[in-house]
């Protein structure tokens, strides 16, 4: 199965864009069709809902954008639909026929429901343990060894993480500290697998965005391997 798309690749992307069109753009055209073309199968195809596995991935999609919009998006809506007309908060939702701004909102309304890990602290947000939720040592891990990245690599990369944090200090999640970014355990990270021609023509995608969306996360590896970051994932 090829690579997918790191969660620091994701925590990156949730703090570089402040617009729901390039965030949407640049998940649309990395975690989320990575995972579609890595599982194949049924996942591969315009029948992906006939495997459990796209509920799972979609809910994970859902709940990055939830995160996100907790970073200070909560009303951020804009772009275009398919017809190409401007998009708003009180847009009609396609077959439901109710305003986007109805389903902005986890514990409201019909959205009955919420992720673990969320709230509207941003501080505690700004940490891989709001992204990933896996073990909070291995997200404490990360935090530390993206603190421990040369400051302009953070400025570029993560520009909401707190550059007031020195490197061996606790990272903001509690767990244990790490004294450097070239740590013993972790690894190198991978390039993720490219979004096929076959998938960019099935969803009618722009290829020369998906394109530059594909480089830029090529030199987002290079850098951070090259600073000798090793991913504890």
């Amino acid at each position: 199965m090829q690579p997918w798309y790191g969660p620091e690749y994701i925590f990156s992307v949730m703090q570089r864009y402040n617009d729901m069109h390039n965030f949407r753009e640049h998940i649309e055209y990395s975690l989320h069709g990575s995972v579609h073309l890595g599982m194949g199968g049924d996942m591969s195809t315009f029948w992906s809902t006939n495997d459990f596995a796209f509920w799972l991935h979609h809910a994970n999609l859902d709940r990055l954008w939830d995160q996100w919009q907790s970073w200070g998006h909560g009303n951020t809506m804009d772009g275009r639909d398919r017809n190409g007309t401007a998009l708003s908060l009180g847009s009609s939702l396609p077959h439901y026929g109710e305003p986007i701004s109805t389903a902005m909102y986890v514990g409201s309304g019909r959205m009955c429901f919420q992720y673990a890990g969320g709230g509207t602290n941003k501080h505690i947000l700004r940490t891989m343990s709001r992204v990933t939720q896996p073990l909070l040592s291995t997200a404490g891990e990360a935090d530390a060894g993206l603190h421990a990245l040369p400051e302009a690599l953070r400025r570029k990369w993560f520009p909401l993480l707190e550059s007031n944090v020195p490197a061996g200090s606790a990272p903001m999640n509690g767990t244990r500290s790490i004294q450097s970014v070239s740590r013993v355990s972790g690894k190198p990270l991978p390039y993720p697998g490219p979004l096929t021609d076959m998938w960019v023509a099935m969803h009618g995608f722009d290829r020369a965005i998906v394109s530059r969306i594909m480089a830029e996360s090529r030199q987002f590896v290079d850098e951070l391997n090259m600073a000798k970051y090793l991913s504890p994932y």
